[in-house]
């Protein structure tokens, strides 16, 4: 979503991506990783008007080479583990592909002088247990897990890189994105396909848990923001919707659009912080953002999507 609106206002575009993602052992007691074969279809629009590189930010090398020959001014690091699960399963991928990629990345580019901003995708799960709703970018960080851990760490590490060597950075927070092209199984992709599916749609924990739910598309505005916005240099946001939303306000509206979906109730997971909205008047403020999608346009969007896509009971 990103690359497209991109490429839509002019930019040349290079993706630099492994193309897998991660699902866990039938016993839930690891993570596997394995190529992404719905990958490209994300990317087929416009595949024509970018370039598309195969690669692993945990390659020095290879990364390294890449940009040298190829000068980007400005970096969107979106590159990590997409899922709070895997990390807490396993924890050495989320070291791997969230801090240790990271790092990689910023000794890489603390040499380049043509790269003059780094944007960063940290994660609101470094906040913990909101102690205060909404929660601005000054809100306590006392993640609960290994995800929120190594977001943070990520963090840490991006500001002092860009302290010691000079280039912009920007630090952002989304929280529960979703919309049309996420394979990597977050609640509300579970959730809508397996009621289009015919499947019951199971609730861990308390149905009034809040999330501040985002949809793809003001996600993806709010990117592009931070990557161009002379604004954002240095800062970092909050990019939600910046609404706090319960599980069971998110089932009734699927229920709008699939009556007959049955819903089960699950223990709540041990690692999941208590959250809710976001203040997201920061990014409004600096950049202009300006999210447009409740969360009953946003699911309506999506069913709409998933449904023209062959998402329907079998």
């Amino acid at each position: 979503c990103v690359v497209k609106k991109l490429v839509a206002m002019g930019h040349k575009v290079i993706v630099f991506d492994s193309f897998v993602k991660y699902r866990f052992s039938k016993n839930r007691t690891h993570c596997v990783v394995e190529p992404e074969e719905r990958a490209m279809d994300r990317l087929r629009e416009v595949e024509d008007k970018i370039e598309i590189i195969k690669g692993n930010i945990l390659d020095f090398k290879q990364f390294s080479d890449k940009l040298d020959e190829l000068q980007p001014e400005l970096i969107l690091h979106l590159a990590g583990v997409p899922l709070a699960n895997v990390a807490v399963v396993d924890a050495n991928i989320a070291i791997d592909n969230i801090l240790i990629g990271t790092l990689n990345m910023l000794n890489v580019i603390k040499d380049k002088k043509y790269v003059k901003r780094f944007v960063y995708t940290s994660s609101s799960m470094t906040y913990g247990n909101f102690v205060k709703i909404p929660a601005d970018e000054s809100h306590p960080q006392n993640p609960l897990c290994n995800y929120g851990t190594t977001k943070l760490a990520g963090e840490v590490l991006v500001r002092g890189f860009s302290n010691r060597y000079g280039f912009e950075h920007v630090v952002i927070r989304p929280s529960a994105v979703y919309g049309p092209g996420d394979t990597n199984n977050r609640v509300v992709q579970i959730f809508v396909e397996n009621a289009l599916r015919g499947m019951p749609l199971t609730v861990e924990g308390s149905s009034d848990s809040r999330l501040d739910f985002s949809y793809v598309e003001d996600v993806a505005d709010g990117f592009c923001l931070a990557l161009l916005n002379p604004n954002a240099k240095n800062e970092t946001f909050n990019l939600t919707n910046g609404q706090g939303r319960t599980l069971q306000e998110l089932v009734d509206i699927i229920k709008v659009h699939v009556p007959e979906v049955k819903i089960l109730q699950a223990p709540p997971l041990p690692f999941r912080p208590l959250r809710g909205a976001l203040d997201i008047s920061k990014a409004k403020k600096l950049l202009g953002y300006n999210p447009k999608h409740s969360l009953e346009l946003g699911i309506d969007k999506y069913i709409q999507h998933l449904r023209a896509n062959g998402i329907t009971k079998e």
